[in-house]
Parts: structure tokens; C-alpha cells; sequence
């Protein structure tokens, strides 16, 4: 073996020749092959980490490329060319895939915060902006219409406890203006939101299509229940007909308690049930109760619809053309004319309410001869409904205030239902009460009386999904999901309450559950012995 050194022009190669029984192997390098190596995989790492940020975290860059846009793009565009157009039409908002997470079943946008934080500025006025997130109360009360209509409250005693009242009422007063402005502020930026997306270059024609709506509907039925009573499955046992136009919880703007706004929420009612919908920002613009900041309450105006997903018609190609529709993700707003001839081509619209403590309240919807409605009331063991709440708030005390709160609901809705007073008479054949307890224990026969009651057909394709989502492992525990084995879920809290949680809840709720027919148990074994049945 032995080594040779040559100078070869700029450059020195080293010859390192080694004799085997293969042959000689000869490895030759240059310096300058070594630099010029280097120098184009830094420019390729360089090149591929500006296209993986373009593509994906969708930075103010990519508006460089809006002129490139071919317009005649295919049907369905490719998710550059999607996102390129919104971040032209849209460069307040930003709004990409990248910014997209998954929390609790719904596609949340982290930057769509920035529609919130520009509710605490007036951009259609430079002069007047101002940060009601961080300024003083006293310069919000500047100028403030809102707070100015409330300023001439005061309490006549100014006494020290007085006083300190007088404070209290101040800043609720602050705080209602604070409301009342910042959801204005929030109204105003989402409908910009809106027709910048609608005027995009490739949104455009199918946001602009003349759509001539269909006859109004005239059949529906409301799901009336009360907040953790199993009633996720039965509005899916609507959602799952395909003669119904199902509507999960379109009240959900609504803050402030079942009872409050009630004549709001039943006018809101009668149009959906007609399947006249309105946008979401005409439904938050009647809310006159506090301002709410949570992520669903950001889909409902993103998606132009509150809970999307809940309604299997909403996640199609025809209303999702530039989304994934199987995922129900970036589809945009809903172009309400088109999802208003899908709701009156069906043979009734069935929503499903939760934010509504009188079942006589409905009866305003009589107003209208030509809507033919139903209400389904779906009770539920008051035990049962303890706790399952109290895995979603941990806080007994709060848990057991509102359980005398549903109870009283309870059985002065059921006395309404059963049409004991002459005020009531127009509830008979419109009122259908139906167990929680019989729907886990038979769904099937439940589920067929349900639907001769509402005039629909019983289908194989719904017995396969209550078999699917019946007989689920009971080691599932999502509070929030409709599989479960539904004959373990209904005597769950058996296991999950202790025996004074279930005394005092037996206390409180005494009346409701002899009218519906739930026994009480007075031990500990009493309690724990599932051969012992508490329903009657």
C-alpha cells in the first residue's frame, strides 16, 4: 500500500491505493469539491425550510404570490392556492391550517383570537380607539354611550356599606357597557370577516350563486331537557334519520340562564324551525346577557352555525366545496340559502334545547297555523343527573344549588305536560315525556315509539347506529361521547355518588321522582346493590 501526492490546478487530490484481492480502490477528493458541496446543501436545508414555512405556517410572505393565482383554478383547489387567497383577502386574521388545533372535537384557531382582541378597538375610528381590556373604568366611561345610559343609578344611602354597594353597582354598570361594546365591536369584525372571505377569488362564485329557497317547513320537533340528561343521544337518533334536518343547541349564545331572554330564544326557535336561519351574528347581536369568550362560541361565527358538526347534512361537498368534508374541516362559512333548501327539502326539522326552562313558553309558536310541531321532553333520575355534572365541575355545593334548580323545572314542566290545567290543554298530542332510564335500557322499542310519536319512519340504518353506540366498552369514559353500554352508563352514578351526596339530592328532589317514578335508597348497601332496581 502506498500513497501518492499530486497538485492538480487549485486544488491537491490525495491518492490512497490499497491492493486486495478485489482490486484497488481508489478514493479521490478535492478541496474545493468539499466547499462547493457544502455550499449547495445549505442552500437546498435553506430552500426547503422557506417552503415548509410558507406552506405551513402561512406567514405575510405568501401575499407576494396572490398575482401568480391562475384564475381559472380547478374545482377544488389545492390547499396552497386555498389559504394563499384567504391571507390576500384577509390580512388582519391570517387564518391558515397551522393555525388550527384540536380541542375537545373542534377545529379551534389559535390566531381567530385576534378576533376578540380587535373587539377592544374601534378601527373604523383611529381617533377613538381605545383598550378596554387595559384601560382604567373611568376613561371607558368617557364617551360611552352604553355606560352613560346607566350612569344616574345611584343608591340614596352614602353610608360606608352604602357606598361600597354604590361601587358595586358602578361596576356592574362598566361592566355591561364593557359587554355591550366589545360584542358590537366583535359583530362588526366578523362580518368583515365574512365578506372578505365571500369575495375571495375563489369563494366568490359560489357565495354569489342565486339560490331560489324552497316552501318553508312546516313540520318540527323540539327536543326539550336540561343539561346533562342524555339528550346527545336522542337528538342523534334524529340526526341519524334521513328524512330530519337536525339542529344541535342553536340557543348556545344565549348566557345568563335557561330563564332569561325566553321570549328571544322562541322567536329564534319558530324561524329555525321553519328552517328560516339566520347568521350568527344577528342571533349574537339579540344577546343582552354577559360577553363569553370560549372557542365554540368562535366556531359558531367562523362557521356562521353553532355545532356544525353535529348536523350531518352541514359536512357534505355541496356545503363544504373547499374543505375536507369528511373531516368537516376548513369549509368556511355556510352559505345559508343553500343550507336552508336542504332543511326544507326534509320531511321535518328536530332541534334539540337545552336553554329553555318552560315548556309552556312554546306555545307562542301556535301563532303560526302552518307549523306543525311536536316537543319530546327526555327526563332523567336527578341522582343520574348529579353525577354526570359533577364530572364536568368538581364543585358539590355549586352542583347540588342547580340540581334544585332542574328539579323544580322538572315537575312543573311534566304537571304542564300532562295537561292538568286549562292553560296547559294545548299541550295534549304535542307532548311526548320520554325516560332517560327506558332509552339505555331498550332503545330500540324507545327509539320506535319516539318515532311513531313524530310521524317518522323506523329504519334499519338507525337500529345499526343505536346497536354501534350501545354496546360500547364500559372502560370508555368520555363525559361527552354517545358510545357507551348504555345499561351500565344509566346506573353509573350508583357507583360514583356517595350515600349523603344521594340523601341530600333525595331531599331536594323528593317530589320529581315520585312523580316520574325513581326509588330512593336509604344505606350505603342499599345503594351499591345493582340487583336492587330503582326505576319503576
Amino acid at each position: 500500500m502506498f500513497t501518492q501526492q499530486k497538485r492538480c490546478g487549485s486544488g491537491l487530490i490525495f491518492v490512497n491505493t490499497r491492493q486486495s484481492n478485489v482490486g484497488l480502490v481508489i478514493k479521490v477528493m478535492t478541496t474545493r469539491s468539499v466547499c462547493l458541496t457544502f455550499i449547495v446543501s445549505l442552500c437546498c436545508f435553506s430552500f426547503m425550510l422557506s417552503v415548509f414555512h410558507v406552506f405551513y405556517h402561512g406567514t405575510t410572505q405568501t401575499i407576494a404570490f396572490k398575482r401568480t393565482v391562475n384564475p381559472n383554478l380547478p374545482k377544488h383547489p389545492s390547499y396552497r392556492e386555498k389559504h394563499l387567497d384567504v391571507n390576500v383577502e384577509d390580512p388582519v386574521l391570517r387564518i391558515t391550517r397551522n393555525d388550527v388545533i384540536r380541542k375537545q372535537g373542534f377545529a379551534v384557531s389559535k390566531k381567530l383570537s385576534k378576533l376578540y382582541q380587535e373587539t377592544h378597538r374601534d378601527y373604523d375610528n383611529p381617533t377613538s380607539r381605545f383598550d378596554l381590556a387595559t384601560k382604567p373604568k373611568t376613561q371607558i366611561r368617557k364617551n360611552n354611550p352604553a355606560y352613560e345610559s346607566h350612569q344616574n343609578v345611584f343608591l340614596p344611602l352614602q353610608t360606608t356599606e352604602s357606598a361600597n354597594l354604590n361601587s358595586t353597582v358602578e361596576t356592574q354598570h362598566v361592566d355591561v357597557a364593557q359587554d355591550s361594546m366589545s360584542r358590537t365591536l366583535l359583530i362588526r369584525n366578523v362580518t368583515k370577516y365574512y365578506s372578505r372571505i365571500k369575495q375571495s377569488v375563489i369563494r366568490s362564485k359560489y357565495y354569489s350563486e342565486k339560490i331560489k329557497l324552497l316552501p318553508e317547513q312546516t313540520k318540527g320537533v323540539v327536543l326539550l331537557t336540561n343539561y346533562r340528561s342524555g339528550s346527545t343521544f336522542l337528538g342523534q337518533l334524529f340526526n341519524q334519520h334521513p328524512d330530519v334536518f337536525y339542529q344541535f343547541e342553536p340557543l348556545y349564545p344565549f348566557t345568563g340562564g335557561c330563564g332569561y331572554q325566553t321570549s328571544v330564544k322562541v322567536a329564534l326557535l319558530k324561524r329555525l324551525l321553519k328552517c328560516d336561519i339566520p347568521h350568527a351574528t344577528d342571533t349574537l347581536s339579540k344577546v343582552t346577557s354577559r360577553f363569553r369568550k370560549s372557542t365554540v362560541d368562535m366556531e359558531c361565527l367562523i362557521d356562521d352555525f353553532c355545532f356544525r358538526k353535529k348536523t350531518q347534512e352541514l359536512c357534505t361537498r355541496h356545503l363544504c366545496p373547499f374543505g375536507q368534508p369528511d373531516r368537516c374541516y376548513g369549509c368556511g362559512p355556510l352559505h345559508l340559502p343553500r343550507v336552508m333548501n336542504v332543511c326544507r327539502a326534509k320531511k321535518m326539522s328536530a332541534i334539540k334545547v337545552i336553554r329553555l326552562c318552560d315548556v309552556t313558553a312554546l306555545k307562542s309558536l301556535l301563532e303560526d297555523p302552518a307549523l306543525d310541531f311536536k316537543i319530546v321532553h327526555l327526563v332523567r333520575d336527578p341522582r343520574g343527573i348529579a353525577s354526570s355534572r359533577l364530572k364536568i365541575n368538581k364543585d358539590w355545593n355549586k352542583v347540588s344549588y342547580e340540581l334544585n334548580q332542574t328539579c323544580d323545572r322538572l315537575l312543573s314542566n311534566i304537571a304542564a305536560g300532562d295537561s292538568i290545567t286549562l292553560g296547559t290543554k294545548w299541550l295534549r298530542g304535542r307532548y311526548m315525556k320520554v325516560k332517560y332510564e327506558d332509552l339505555s335500557l331498550e332503545p330500540i322499542r324507545t327509539t320506535k315509539q319516539i318515532y311513531n310519536f313524530t310521524g317518522l319512519k323506523y329504519l334499519p340504518s338507525v337500529e345499526r347506529w343505536i346497536n354501534a353506540n350501545t354496546r360500547a366498552s364500559k372502560s370508555k369514559r368520555d363525559p361527552y361521547s354517545t358510545a357507551r353500554d348504555s345499561a351500565y352508563t344509566m346506573e353509573a352514578w350508583r357507583n360514583f355518588l356517595t350515600i349523603e351526596q344521594v340523601l341530600s339530592i333525595q331531599k331536594d328532589c323528593s317530589q320529581v321522582m315520585n312523580k316520574i317514578g325513581y326509588k330512593t335508597v336509604v344505606n350505603e348497601s342499599e345503594l351499591t346493590n345493582l340487583n336492587v332496581k330503582l326505576v319503576r
